[in-house]
Formats: structure tokens, C-alpha cells, sequence
């Protein structure tokens, strides 16, 4: 008989503090059908998040001469003619790796500086009688107001027309013509959808830094 009220005095006191114990868990720790937990323990849904910023291990280049820096991916490189010195050249390029005929995708992003007219039109001329313009909107390059232009250039000779992204500003008396072209065996590039690398240089387009 002792051992009966014993053992049910003990299943009594271990259904009391299992129950305890289980409340207090599933109000702290309560879980949505989205995945999110509610109760005393949940984080503030005002808590910053960790953000990662694609562009921080990237590789810097800086032009003395033109005083701008920009950063690029790793596995790209700066591009010059003849030779010359990356750092005070007027017309670099930066260039994705690119094995053409392979079918890798071959991106070059042209930075063009030269004295500036005061307006926000490309240093090259683009003739409405073979070019035809599909985009001209406001932006920005650093803190300088830009302008933005897409067009699709005729008389490319073999291969037919190409597809160009242009960004144009004006800082301190010179004029920075930046265009983006793409190429790829065996592709057209007709609108900017067609575009396979285009995210990439509009991160490199939001490191670039005027350096005076």
C-alpha cells in the first residue's frame, strides 16, 4: 500500500513539473508557420540585420591623373593601349575574364575622361541615323548628377549591331564617359535583358569614388 502512494505521489510530482516546464518553453520559443519565434525570447523584428557586401574583398584601382578610384572583382583586370600607365591613362577598361570562343561571357566596362562641354552627352557621337536609343534616364556617378543612356549601335560590320550602356557626368572642369558592352559566341544582345553580366558592373559602378 506505502509503495502505491509513493509511486503515485511520484508520477503526480513528475506530471506537475513536466507540465511547468513545458510551458515555460513553448512561451518563450513559440514558433510561426513563417519560421520566426514569438514569446519573451524572440528578436526584435527592428534588430539590424547582417548584411554582406559583395564588393569588400574586391581589388581597388586608382587614376592619379584623373583622380577617381573605382573597385572590380578579382577574377577581372584593368585593360590600357600601348603600353601605357594604368594610373594616369585617359581611357582604361575593366574586363571580366574571357575565353570567347569557349562561350564564356566577355564584359568590358570603358571609363573615358577627357575636358568637359558642360553637358551630360557621351564623348562619342551617336547618330540617330544608325543608332537607335531604347533608354535616356537621370542618374548618378558618385555625387555628380549622370546621365544614363542604352542604345543598340548599327553598322558593327560583322555581327551586326551592339548593345551599349552609357554613363555620363561632369566633375571639376573634366567630363567621365563610362560604357558597358557584353559579348558571347553565338548571342545577340538586343535589350539590356540580354545582358548576362550587367549586375556585376552596376556594383562596380557604386564603388566609384571622385578622389578630389
Amino acid at each position: 500500500m506505502n509503495k502505491r502512494i509513493v509511486l503515485v505521489t511520484f508520477l503526480l510530482l513528475a506530471a506537475i513539473i513536466g507540465g511547468y516546464v513545458f510551458h515555460n518553453t513553448s512561451q518563450s520559443g513559440k514558433r510561426t508557420k513563417e519560421g520566426r519565434y514569438t514569446g519573451k525570447d524572440a528578436i526584435p523584428s527592428n534588430w539590424p540585420t547582417t548584411q554582406v557586401n559583395p564588393t569588400e574583398n574586391w581589388k581597388t584601382y586608382a587614376n592619379t591623373e584623373y583622380k577617381y578610384a573605382v573597385k572590380y572583382p578579382i577574377d577581372w583586370q584593368i585593360g590600357v593601349s600601348g603600353g601605357a600607365d594604368p594610373a594616369t591613362f585617359p581611357a582604361p577598361y575593366i574586363e571580366s575574364p574571357c575565353n570567347y570562343d569557349g562561350g564564356q561571357t566577355c564584359s568590358q566596362l570603358l571609363i573615358e575622361v577627357g575636358k568637359t562641354d558642360g553637358k551630360l552627352e557621351p564623348s562619342f557621337i551617336i547618330d540617330a541615323s544608325y543608332d537607335k536609343i531604347l533608354s535616356k534616364k537621370s542618374s548618378k556617378l558618385d555625387t555628380e548628377q549622370a546621365q544614363e543612356i542604352v542604345y543598340l549601335a548599327g553598322n558593327q560590320g560583322v555581327g551586326g549591331n551592339k548593345l551599349y550602356y552609357v554613363l555620363v557626368a561632369n566633375h571639376n572642369g573634366t567630363k567621365y564617359t563610362v560604357r558597358y558592352e557584353e559579348s558571347k559566341k553565338n548571342r545577340e544582345y538586343k535589350t539590356p535583358a540580354d545582358w548576362e553580366h550587367k549586375k556585376i558592373t552596376d556594383q562596380i559602378l557604386s564603388t566609384f569614388r571622385f578622389t578630389n
